[in-house]
């Protein structure tokens, strides 16, 4: 599965997919939308077109096991751009602005109905797997920034404010059906993540 398969806000428009990428991409699509306690696995099955068989072929542990999969798929997909823009020694605030850009462009196609999926299924109560796959994805993406900043006990605060405005700047776009404030927050994070 390739960041073209699946329509997050950092994806071109879906290609033709797999059994277990179409499983995935309806169920990210549905817990963006929805939450991971909002989305049953009917609705997975109704969105992706498939027998309930097929689900559990690919993920026996049912709907837990399958969000883990979005989260992995979105975990690597960030985490591959993050270091493909920092290899080109951009900025770390330039960064976060084409992110939020790109943000900006998901929400709008997607008429602000998707909010980011780690903040949703970070939702779920307890010490799950699940909770597992999210903290862990949040320290990749938090540990790319950090690096990318000079891996300083002042660069953890930057990446964490990076991702906090990003993250923040969506749900506040989503609730206001507008992505100023998106752009806002995300903007004045990076004057500040790019002061020296």
């Amino acid at each position: 599965m390739t960041i073209s398969d699946i329509e997050t806000p950092l994806a071109p428009p879906p290609t033709p997919m797999g059994t277990k990428e179409r499983l995935v991409a309806a169920a990210l699509s549905l817990f963006q939308a929805k939450g991971y306690h909002g989305v049953a696995i009917s609705d997975i099955l109704d969105a992706s077109e498939l027998p309930k068989g097929s689900l559990y072929h690919h993920f026996p542990g049912g709907k837990e096991e399958l969000a883990i999969a979005a989260v992995g798929f979105i975990a690597d997909e960030v985490d591959a751009r993050l270091a493909a823009e920092f290899s080109k020694n951009k900025r770390a605030g330039a960064v976060l602005l084409e992110l939020a850009h790109e943000c900006v462009i998901w929400l709008q196609r997607s008429d602000y109905t998707q909010t980011p999926l780690l903040g949703l299924l970070a939702a779920s109560p307890g010490e799950s797997a699940l909770t597992q796959a999210i903290c862990d994805a949040q320290k990749r993406w938090l540990a790319r920034f950090e690096s990318a900043l000079g891996g300083t006990e002042a660069a953890h605060d930057k990446a964490c404010l990076a991702l906090a405005s990003l993250e923040g700047g969506i749900s506040l776009a989503r609730m206001s059906r507008s992505s100023d404030l998106l752009i806002r927050s995300v903007t004045l994070a990076a004057l500040r993540i790019n002061q020296r």
